[in-house]
């Protein structure tokens, strides 16, 4: 593959491209270079690498307060259409529970406290089944490992 030529519009395309979600490994081709050109182009050009650098941590957050907002649960108003008796349609809100999802915890706890949480950590896991799930979470958050009777 013959070099490519460094764009100056690079940093600004690639800003652009991360902020939409698409993975760094992706990147390259977007631009139209190699993996290899992308990195030399990093190290060579500080503002193609902070773009890309930074580009990516708004959308991490935002993963990441989703993440958690669906590992702790959330109550969310939902509008939706209804038909009438007389054929009119209405417009309804309700508030909708939507309840901790226990994949998100595992994944969550996994990342964050890998202290408590790795896999082959071979360490104790002390779940007691006749709490509510709620209970458990509560107690894992806020690092609380033992019994409340």
């Amino acid at each position: 593959m013959a070099r490519s030529k460094y764009d100056k519009t690079f940093p600004r395309r690639a800003e652009a491209f991360l902020k939409q979600g698409h993975p760094e490994r992706s990147l390259a081709a977007h631009l139209g270079i190699s993996k290899n050109t992308m990195a030399r182009y990093k190290r060579l050009y500080p503002a193609f690498a902070e773009s890309v650098r930074f580009s990516r941590a708004p959308v991490d957050d935002e993963v990441e307060r989703a993440l958690l907002k669906r590992a702790l649960g959330f109550s969310e108003t939902v509008s939706e259409q209804r038909l009438t008796r007389e054929g009119d349609v209405v417009d309804c809100a309700k508030d909708v529970f939507f309840p901790p999802d226990v994949a998100a915890c595992v994944f969550w706890l996994k990342n964050r406290r890998t202290d408590l949480w790795s896999d082959g950590q071979g360490g104790d896991v002390n779940i007691h089944l006749n709490m509510t799930f709620a209970q458990f979470l509560k107690q894992n958050v806020n690092g609380h490992t033992g019994t409340d009777d």
